[in-house]
């Protein structure tokens, strides 16, 4: 596979805090700052890569005002966004840095990623900086359709708690309230299916669990691991990568055992596409596990720092300092940021 290290595949921009939370994207191959209104509005149509997405005749009905409502809101959105690209810069990886975890925003069918230096946005071959804060972002979910939850630290020169606990953003990322546990936790990893959320505590090694959306936890099992993902077929089922191989919980993180099919090779990072369970190597080598066999795939071409998988086929992984796409379950990759 190609170098995906190239440079020049990076742009970052500030996003002005009264921006609009849905993002469309730039056109492919050209400057972002020459993009017109015209083609930011055959983006919006795009999928979370930014290919298009043929949407289906409709007949006319009774939902005709709400479909004349969401283009209203579609054209402003792609107002804001015209006016974005329009004042963006190009930049290199070395902004985007460190990617610690990948999220989709169901509110604008966009990849998000959380950074050593705040949360960005993947759009057609470039990343830009989401809201004003420049937070460590060292754990990101997403919990809702706009909603983001993350934990970390205060960037350079921020006021905050050494450990922010639990941020909330309702607004796909433009700004964060505090949550819960300001000052008391730092997770490293963070993982949502409904109002349940679960998070790794890298200060005490506990799992924990909230079953409001975060506003209050309770304490679980103390162990050490390295990534931590909710079964959204199974409530209460979580599934985590250690250094002695896959465990698996099934009350919601009180306890753990080994889960009863082990991997071929120990899993750095997990995910859940649906009912099959997806999984990345130390050196990045794509395992999944289907009707309780495990498949080997391709590789995103190094040590993955973040993963993620959209569906069964369609999966993204974070490596140095550039996310990838694959859209054949793993057997090839293609830089997107």
């Amino acid at each position: 596979m190609p170098d995906h290290r190239t440079p020049g595949r990076l742009g970052r921009v500030l996003v002005p805090a009264l921006a609009t939370a849905l993002l469309a994207s730039c056109a492919t191959g050209g400057d972002p700052r020459e993009t017109s209104v015209a083609s930011v509005e055959l983006a919006v149509t795009s999928d979370a890569s930014g290919a298009g997405v043929e949407e289906a005749p409709r007949e006319a009905g009774a939902d005709d005002a709400g479909a004349a409502e969401g283009r209203a809101d579609a054209s402003a959105a792609d107002a804001t966004a015209a006016r974005l690209l329009a004042t963006s810069t190009p930049a290199t990886a070395a902004d985007l840095g460190h990617v610690h975890d990948l999220a989709l925003n169901e509110a604008d069918g966009r990849v998000y990623a959380g950074t050593h230096d705040g949360l960005f946005v993947l759009l057609d071959g470039a990343a830009y900086a989401v809201g004003e804060g420049r937070q460590d972002v060292m754990a990101l979910t997403a919990a809702g359709t706009g909603t983001f939850l993350i934990s970390g630290h205060p960037g350079p020169g921020e006021p905050g708690n050494a450990n922010l606990g639990l941020l909330a953003s309702t607004d796909g990322g433009l700004g964060w309230t505090e949550l819960a546990l300001g000052g008391q936790v730092d997770f490293h990893s963070l993982t949502a299916a409904g109002e349940d959320v679960y998070g790794f505590d890298a200060t005490t090694g506990t799992v924990l669990r909230s079953d409001d959306g975060g506003a209050t936890w309770s304490g679980g099992a103390v162990l050490g691991l390295r990534d931590l993902d909710a079964d959204p077929t199974t409530e209460g089922r979580l599934v985590a990568t250690t250094d002695d191989g896959l465990i698996v919980s099934d009350d919601g993180g009180a306890s753990f055992g080994p889960h009863d099919r082990q991997p071929p090779e120990p899993l750095l990072l997990v995910d859940h596409a649906g009912s099959a369970l997806v999984g990345l190597g130390l050196d990045g080598t794509v395992w999944s596990l289907q009707g309780g066999t495990w498949h080997v795939a391709g590789s995103p071409g190094g040590a993955p720092e973040a993963f993620l998988a959209l569906d069964a086929d369609t999966l993204l992984a974070a490596v140095d300092a550039v996310v990838l796409r694959s859209d054949d379950s793993g057997q090839t990759w293609d830089v997107i940021s």
